[in-house]
């Protein structure tokens, strides 16, 4: 092998070194760490860290200003006050700074209308629940990146909920299901933890704790108008730990009422299709029935002839004798 000897300086030389250096961040990045939640963390507590230091100079300048005897020289009593009046302002600093970097750095990645409209093209083209269900986990997974999501709804009896489409879901029992669902008292609003959802979108909230138990964080009913549910659509948190959005509910509302009017026009499919298999089976229930009336009607046909005749022998012919009377009655009985 040819040693040469690098020079920093060289184009070459720094293209040489960028490229594994680049290579490897890249396998740290989509292998072990989530780079998103680092990133927003660090730009959290960074901006954090300067509006505290902000306020403590601004109240600690305020309490030395009114101080006349401390003037030129910062006594314990303001130190104390500026670090209290810093660690009570430092919890809502902290959500409005963690809020602003999500809605600032971590916009919605998608486009809201063509994801709508690629999920409801997708969704009319399926011919069953169990379809339907897949393409609303298969699509909303890939939007929204969540550690788990999945869609339950009753079973073709009607009688136990099923989990029919779901990634990282599979331990759900029907007996969970049944109780999440009872738990849903609103058509319209979603079940979520506390924290789950960006701050003022409204929710209702789970009694207890049953979706942290089932490592869940949001529950939207699936429905087609506001008298009946077809089930509902259950999400984990996502990957990169940022809470839903006001534009990811209005995302999750339009897919989940896509899915429920495309089910609701299946289940009346299966119902129109059902009717006309009992009509036709009606039907040819009738004609059996008619068949074998005919059948019966033929067969009696020739033993009540007979039995008609030898009765009129019998009635009609006066000199006929014992013998013969009882052989035409023992015809007849027979």
């Amino acid at each position: 092998y040819e040693i040469k000897e690098c020079d920093w300086s060289s184009d070459v030389c720094s293209s040489d070194l960028v490229m594994p250096i680049t290579f490897a961040i890249s396998i740290i990045r989509y292998r072990f760490l989530n780079i998103d939640l680092i990133f927003n963390k660090s730009a959290v507590y960074i901006i954090v860290l300067g509006a505290m230091l902000l306020i403590y100079a601004v109240v600690l300048g305020i309490l030395t200003t009114l101080d006349d005897s401390l003037a030129g020289r910062t006594s314990l009593f303001s130190s104390g006050v500026a670090a209290a009046a810093v660690a009570f302002m430092f919890e809502p600093t902290r959500r409005r700074v963690q809020q602003f970097v999500d809605r600032t750095l971590f916009r919605v990645r998608y486009n809201y209308k063509e994801s709508v409209d690629q999920l409801t093209k997708k969704i009319s083209n399926a011919i069953s629940r169990e379809q339907v269900a897949g393409e609303l986990v298969d699509r909303l997974s890939k939007l929204l990146d969540v550690s788990c999501i999945g869609v339950y709804g009753h079973d073709r009896t009607g009688r136990h909920f099923t989990l029919p489409a779901n990634i990282n879901c599979r331990g759900l029992t029907a007996e969970q299901l049944a109780r999440l669902d009872r738990q849903i008292p609103d058509l319209q609003l979603p079940l979520s933890t506390e924290g789950a959802l960006e701050p003022g979108t409204p929710y209702k909230t789970a009694s207890g704790g049953l979706l942290k138990k089932l490592k869940l964080c949001l529950v939207m009913p699936i429905v087609a108008d506001l008298s009946s549910r077809h089930g509902g659509l259950l999400l984990g948190p996502k990957r990169n730990a940022i809470c839903f959005t006001q534009e990811d509910v209005d995302l999750l509302k339009a897919a989940t009422l896509q899915a429920g009017s495309a089910m609701a026009k299946i289940i009346l499919r299966e119902k129109l299709v059902e009717e006309q298999e009992a009509t036709r089976r009606l039907a040819e229930m009738n004609e059996l029935k008619s068949f074998f009336v005919s059948s019966v009607s033929h067969e009696l046909k020739t033993p009540l002839t007979s039995i008609r005749m030898f009765a009129e022998l019998i009635r009609d012919q006066q000199d006929l004798d014992e013998a013969k009377k009882n052989e035409y009655l023992d015809i007849i009985e027979g």
